[in-house]
């Protein structure tokens, strides 16, 4: 296959693609939007059937309009157009709401997000902070060794309760080592339920995303360069969203169905088609046979463009036997013509149907020398037999 048949292949591809993912992501927005209307699970599931058949009804009318505009149906043509609009108007109402709630939904959870990473922070912070106050001290199990090894005379012990009523000097100074112990026990012990609240929280911000400064970095940056706050910056992405979205999906299926229109596919190219075996033949059998090369070149010369009008297939076949003629070339048979102009018509954006009446070649008119001066096809001469 030639390059550029591949690559006018791989780019029709790809606009296809592109075009039916606007299509099927616009199809899910409608979708959802129509869920959220309803009350009741029936409620919701009309409005979503209504959602998703208005969003098919905005990528296919356009399709159907044209064809009905260039058969000349301009009431329903217009019915089309007006039916796609509003169809359009409530797909970008759908879409405008999505976008909207969910860039709100992201910067109120970035927001939500930050809080609680900081409140884990202080949590994290005061601890530390608290422990750097506290004395030096050993650790609980060699505190409280040591405090259940120390000795104080049984008199003095049952006397101050233990050691937690001193109130003489004979008790303070028998109970001085037992009370510098167990102060140091609370010390240790405090430092340790602090040091778990510590590395409880740790263990926490390390399960958390970090949060910049800025809540919507995009809109920070276009409030910026732009001059305008981020409310507005936030509403005009979405508008400029929602607008790209409906304009792909309204639309991309329809520009590339009629760009690629009557193309040739690359894989199978044209190959010009043979007269059939006549048993006439013309009296100046020298001229050259009729091609499809000179049916491009009459219609070149004596057809205009025009997709609201249209020519009878019989007007058309006459104007180029005059032409032929001209030419000195010989014109084929009606039918062999209409084969070769039926092909060569598509090129030009133009098309063959059939009437109650005859064939007409719509999307074509006969350029003005050519719809005034018509003459019929000089008669072939049938040969004789000897």
């Amino acid at each position: 296959m030639p390059v550029a048949a591949q690559s006018s292949a791989m780019l029709k591809f790809v606009g296809y693609l592109a075009a039916g993912t606007l299509a099927m992501v616009s199809l899910a927005l409608n979708a959802r939007f129509g869920w959220t209307l309803g009350a009741s699970p029936l409620d919701r599931a009309a409005y979503v059937a209504t959602s998703v058949a208005i969003d098919v009804f905005k990528i296919g009318l356009p399709l159907l309009a044209m064809p009905l505009w260039a058969k000349r149906h301009r009431a329903l043509a217009a019915c089309a157009f007006a039916i796609w609009f509003g169809c359009v108007t409530w797909s970008a109402n759908a879409a405008l709401g999505f976008v909207a709630t969910t860039r709100g939904e992201s910067v109120a959870q970035r927001i939500a997000d930050g809080k609680a990473r900081a409140g884990w922070e202080a949590t994290v912070e005061r601890p530390e902070q608290e422990m750097a106050r506290l004395a030096h001290h050993r650790p609980v199990a060699v505190v409280k060794a040591e405090l259940n090894a120390a000795v104080v005379v049984g008199s003095v012990w049952q006397r101050s309760k233990r050691c937690t009523d001193i109130t003489l000097d004979e008790s303070r100074a028998a109970c001085a080592e037992v009370s510098r112990l167990r102060q140091e026990l609370a010390t240790a012990e405090t430092a340790d339920a602090l040091e778990s609240k510590a590395v409880a929280g740790r263990a926490q911000l390390a399960t958390m995303a970090v949060t910049g400064a800025d809540i919507d970095p995009q809109a920070t940056v276009l409030a910026g360069v732009i001059g305008l706050d981020q409310v507005h910056i936030r509403a005009g992405v979405a508008l400029l969203l929602a607008l790209i979205l409906e304009a792909g999906s309204a639309l991309g299926l329809t520009i590339i169905a009629t760009a690629t229109k009557g193309v040739p596919s690359p894989a199978t190219p044209r190959r010009p088609l043979s007269p059939r075996p006549s048993t006439t033949r013309h009296p100046d059998a020298a001229r050259p046979r009729t091609s499809d090369d000179h049916i491009r070149r009459w219609a070149l010369s004596g057809l205009d463009i025009d997709p609201g009008s249209s020519v009878p297939a019989r007007r058309a076949y006459q104007s180029f036997c005059n032409w032929a003629h001209g030419e000195g070339i010989e014109p084929p048979t009606e039918t062999y013509f209409g084969r070769l102009f039926t092909r060569e018509i598509a090129l030009l954006g133009g098309r063959k149907r059939k009437t109650r009446k005859a064939a007409v070649y719509s999307g074509i008119a006969l350029a003005g020398r050519q719809a005034l001066v018509l003459s019929p096809p000089k008669p072939h001469a049938v040969a004789t037999p000897p």
